[in-house]
């Protein structure tokens, strides 16, 4: 308080928050590889559009419409086209529960805005896979780019 760096519990923006969700929770418990993936979420697809309301003032319809806007045309952040996927939508939603949990947690709201929200699905494609006659085919081709391995 002395320092000037407190803030009220019911005047947190997002954004601030999120910083203290990443030393106080993140840092601790999350792998670096986990947590350097969530923070390129929330930098890519959450801070943008959701850290300056306050935490408390964040609303499920607040949420829904961010997912509405991340399920379009043009929200990608890596200049190719097309849509964000399925299961980085996901990810975001599992990284935003996260936050909203442990703002709950420690009694900064009073539930978390995603708690009654539905989490997006992934859809699952069909993986493809070679039958017999075309794995020979790749065989016999690498086996030719490689005429010294042995032929099995």
């Amino acid at each position: 308080m002395e320092a000037g760096e407190y803030i009220a519990p019911e005047k947190i923006k997002l954004g601030e928050f999120i910083k203290e969700w990443r030393e106080k929770y993140a840092e601790r418990n999350l792998s670096d590889k986990i947590l350097y993936k969530q923070w390129q979420l929330i930098e890519n697809h959450i801070s943008p559009h959701l850290s300056h309301p306050r935490l408390d003032q964040i609303k499920p319809i607040h949420i829904l419409n961010h997912f509405d806007y991340l399920s379009q045309e043009g929200a990608r952040k890596d200049a190719k086209p097309g849509k964000l996927s399925d299961a980085t939508l996901y990810e975001i939603d599992k990284v935003l529960r996260s936050i909203f949990n442990r703002a709950g947690e420690w009694q900064l709201i009073k539930a978390s805005s995603l708690r009654n929200i539905k989490r997006p699905k992934v859809q699952k494609k069909e993986m493809n896979y070679l039958d017999e006659q075309e794995a020979r085919k790749v065989i016999q081709a690498l086996n030719e780019m490689n005429p010294t391995r042995n032929k099995d």
